[in-house]
């Protein structure tokens, strides 16, 4: 679940891949809602952890245009773009034809691996700081520092690693944290599809409701402090839980 694999893995292709949260990209984000990261000063998206974990080669990406654009010390990486941004809520699919865009995609993953060699391989950071950020902040200061943060600001936290193997437990705990607000609303525990079909539709709406105007919105690069984790307007209209 956090990007740690099990068993070896010898090189890789990123396929479907959305810009960080702070982007004004196709629903942007990292992991979840709310949530940013830095790693030695740097903003990262979820390519950035799975090439970490993995420390195998990144033999290339397939996603979103401004995904390609804000990839910083990944960049060399070899990317066909097959989705364009519309906003946060909206995008136009580059292959108007389905099977073109499947074409598109087997052509570039067998580039990648005739290229393979070429590859860059991108090492986790050592003795570096790993940064969080998410508007709740004030609310989950204990939460995270049971998994090693310290708070740095109103809503910011730190944590210094030796190897990136130490980021499994505070990236896991940031995970959870930034979901809080979200919680009573959320749907979980659904056997198969039956059950989920089965499910409140009061709470459905309600999740719906929260998610459409959350992909609606714009939202920074970085929180530096408090704000209201869901999106603005929404909390009038979801009710009691």
């Amino acid at each position: 679940m956090y990007d740690l694999p099990e068993h070896r893995v010898d090189a890789m292709v990123h396929v479907g891949y959305h810009a960080r949260g702070g982007v004004d990209g196709f629903l942007s984000h990292t992991y979840v809602p709310g949530l940013r990261f830095r790693v030695g000063g740097e903003l990262v998206s979820e390519s950035h952890f799975r090439a970490w974990a993995c420390n195998a080669p990144l033999r290339g990406i397939v996603g979103n245009d401004l995904h390609r654009q804000t990839l910083g010390s990944l960049e060399r990486t070899p990317y066909v773009v097959v989705q364009e941004s519309l906003g946060r809520d909206a995008m136009r699919p580059l292959f108007s034809d389905p099977q073109e865009g499947l074409d598109a995609i087997r052509s570039f993953a067998q580039a990648c691996a005739v290229d393979g060699a070429s590859a860059p391989a991108f090492a986790g950071p050592s003795g570096v700081t790993f940064e969080a950020s998410m508007p709740n902040g004030r609310d989950v200061v204990d939460d995270m520092a049971e998994a090693g943060w310290e708070r740095v600001g109103d809503v910011e936290f730190a944590v210094e690693l030796e190897t990136w193997s130490d980021s499994r437990e505070p990236l896991a705990a940031a995970m959870s944290a930034a979901l809080v607000p979200f919680m009573p609303y959320w749907l979980t525990g659904f056997a198969g599809a039956d059950e989920a079909d089965g499910a409140d539709q009061e709470r459905v709406q309600q999740l719906v409701t929260i998610f459409d105007a959350w992909a609606a919105e714009s939202h920074p690069q970085w929180y530096t402090e408090p704000a209201d984790p869901l999106p603005a307007g929404v909390a009038g209209r979801l009710g009691r839980v």
